[in-house]
């Protein structure tokens, strides 16, 4: 008996042990409220040997816990991780008021939801001042601008940006397949691969990221989330 006790606590602390050095993953935020559309920066650890397709992405909190294809169904916004195993990603607060989840998944095709997540909330942003028209805006002098015409994988696209007088508050610049027909705002919604809200911006910078595929894709500016339509754009290639 007593080398069967001896048996079962030496596995106890091997266990234990292995328990306490297994790293574990994590996600955090500076704050727990932010209005609709507002930028999220979020830090990050995540345990060795991740998929390159492992990502963050922002999740209703009403969906349920435990695969990466539920919170791939629903994801409002999401950023790879390049397989960085720490670091920073910036993403953007939901359009709709509510309680919503960063989550972190081990790879981007049937993977699993990692143990980690944190819960955040939204509330709907002002309502600006409404100023009367007597004609549609113009949308004369709606442009973006990146620094130049090639990034690689996973790389930042830091891209300024003016636009007219006037836009609805859901204007919105997307990362679109460059094949992707132009003109449509629908279109464009149905196609984009990550975006940013411009919220009344008649100037500014958005930052986004590079696709984890090579090919060629654009920037384009949008007049409104709601059949607006496609009003600027910039073609760049991503390459490996």
């Amino acid at each position: 008996k007593q080398l069967l006790s001896a048996v079962v606590v030496g596995s106890l602390a091997v266990a234990l042990a292995s328990c306490a050095s297994t790293p574990s993953s994590s996600i955090s935020l500076t704050k727990t409220e932010y209005v609709a559309g507002d930028a999220i920066e979020a830090t990050f650890t995540a345990v060795d040997g991740l998929d390159r397709s492992a990502w963050i992405g922002v999740v209703p909190s009403s969906t349920p816990h435990g695969t990466e294809e539920a919170n791939d169904l629903v994801d409002v916004s999401y950023m790879y991780l390049e397989k960085s195993m720490e670091g920073k990603v910036m993403l953007k607060a939901p359009a709709k008021a509510g309680t919503y989840d960063l989550r972190l998944n081990e790879k981007d095709a049937g993977g699993a939801e990692l143990a980690t997540s944190t819960t955040f909330t939204v509330t709907a942003a002002p309502t600006p001042a409404v100023v009367p028209v007597t004609e549609e805006v113009s949308m004369e002098g709606a442009a973006i601008t990146l620094s130049k015409t090639e990034y690689k994988v996973g790389e930042d696209l830091a891209a300024t940006f003016t636009a007219p007088v006037g836009l609805d508050t859901t204007a919105w610049i997307g990362l679109i397949p460059s094949e992707t027909v132009h003109g449509s705002e629908a279109t464009n919604d149905e196609a984009d691969l990550s975006y940013m809200y411009l919220r009344g911006s008649a100037s500014g910078a958005v930052t986004l990221k590079a696709p984890t595929m090579a090919g060629s894709f654009d920037l384009r500016m949008n007049s409104s989330d709601n059949n607006g339509k496609e009003i600027a754009t910039v073609t760049f290639t991503v390459t490996e």
